[in-house]
């Protein structure tokens, strides 16, 4: 028997060439829950956050939403766990915001890949640029994985 589910999405939306609109939503069993970011473009600085709140699990963790304008010219980069859990998290906040603004950063991560890529004609050099700003992050991007893909 099914006693608990969770399911998150994350999408990039680009609004125009200095700013992209970051969704991170969550829904399981006690929440549903929707960070929206507008992020500007390319420092990947935050210049609204918002929640929209359809199910929580009660009235007093509508509160803590309102913690979100505290990540107002934070950056979705590195530190972005400990900035969120200070700003929003702890218990005058909410894990849930933490998280969904974590998986928010790394949706910018991979949407602000495509975006400084796209306009670019050599496939090979445009994996190149990306393995150097992933490198150790998994181990595609790992030397190991490196010396693996360069045989096939």
């Amino acid at each position: 028997m099914l006693i608990f589910n969770r399911y998150k999405s994350c999408h990039v939306e680009e609004i125009d060439n200095r700013t992209v609109k970051v969704v991170s939503s969550m829904c399981d069993s006690f929440h549903e829950i929707t960070v929206i970011l507008m992020v500007s473009l390319p420092d990947g600085i935050i210049q609204e956050a918002r929640a929209e709140i359809v199910r929580l699990p009660d009235k007093i963790c509508q509160q803590t939403t309102e913690l979100l304008t505290n990540l107002r010219g934070v950056t979705l980069g590195k530190g972005i766990i400990k900035n969120a859990t200070r700003l929003i998290g702890g218990s005058s906040g909410c894990t849930h915001l933490v998280d969904l603004v974590v998986e928010a950063a790394k949706a910018f991560l991979q949407g602000s890949f495509v975006i400084r890529f796209r306009n670019l004609s050599d496939f090979e050099e445009a994996k190149k640029m990306v393995g150097r700003d992933l490198a150790g992050t998994c181990l595609l991007h790992s030397q190991h994985g490196r010396e693996d893909t360069s045989n096939t």
